[in-house]
């Protein structure tokens, strides 16, 4: 999954993993996020530091609260 209120650079990083190949859920903000952690089982977060609702680290910390099997 890839987490970035910046939707070209969401975009860019959707498109090269899907190119290598691996299924990537997008999210626009760290409360999408969650919702999208709840409905699906992911592997691997790529999260921005710097998001208007909550903070790259702020996800991290929630993340690893409720979904610690993702990295």
């Amino acid at each position: 999954m890839v987490v970035d209120d910046e939707e070209d650079l969401r975009e860019l990083h959707r498109e090269n993993l899907e190119g290598a190949r691996f299924v990537c859920f997008t999210a626009s903000s760290g409360q999408a996020a969650l919702a999208v952690l709840a409905a699906e089982e992911i592997d691997l977060a790529v999260v921005d530091v710097m998001m208007p609702d909550m903070s790259g680290l702020d996800l991290f910390t929630e993340v690893k609260e409720k979904f610690p099997r993702t990295a």
